[in-house]
């Protein structure tokens, strides 16, 4: 932190009471048992699921799971053996101005490093950005093949 403080030329001194957005008030144990459960029955989404919104965006999860309460199809799974929601693409191009999938895929979600990076969940990901960025399909397709040279090895077309 301090290093990032120094190239951006801000005070040297890091507030004790700093916190990193979606940071949680109380125990993380405490925070796991109040919003789990409730998330699996409000949201209909699997324990996995949940788990996983939790460990990445604390907090601010529950601005993730709001955009499902919008459109019900923001429940889908990426991929199935993935815990990744449709929702979260969603998320990382409203939230935190993603504009490309390559972006989304590598540095928002985990599923950029995991056997199911490409295929269906990188088509999945890329029809939701285009949805909200006004991609035409030319310029979806040429995020996907972006996206499909960034990876290594470079998965068959």
């Amino acid at each position: 932190m301090r290093k990032i403080l120094k190239i951006t030329g801000q005070s040297k001194k890091i507030p004790r009471d700093l916190k990193l957005p979606g940071s949680i008030e109380n125990s993380w144990d405490e925070f796991l048992k109040k919003n789990v459960p409730q998330w699996i029955s409000t949201f209909k989404i699997s324990e996995f699921q949940a788990n996983h919104l939790a460990g990445l965006y604390g907090q601010k999860a529950r601005e993730v799971l709001a955009l499902i309460e919008k459109d019900a199809r923001f429940r889908e799974p990426l991929h199935a053996d993935r815990p990744e929601l449709s929702a979260q693409v969603v998320y990382a191009v409203l939230s935190e101005k993603a504009c490309h999938l390559e972006d989304v895929m590598l540095r928002r979600l985990e599923i950029g490093y995991s056997p199911q990076r490409w295929g269906s969940a990188s088509e999945k990901a890329s029809r939701l950005m285009a949805e909200q960025l006004g991609w035409d399909e030319t310029n979806r397709l040429v995020e996907l093949e972006h996206y499909r040279q960034s990876l290594f090895p470079t998965p068959d077309k």
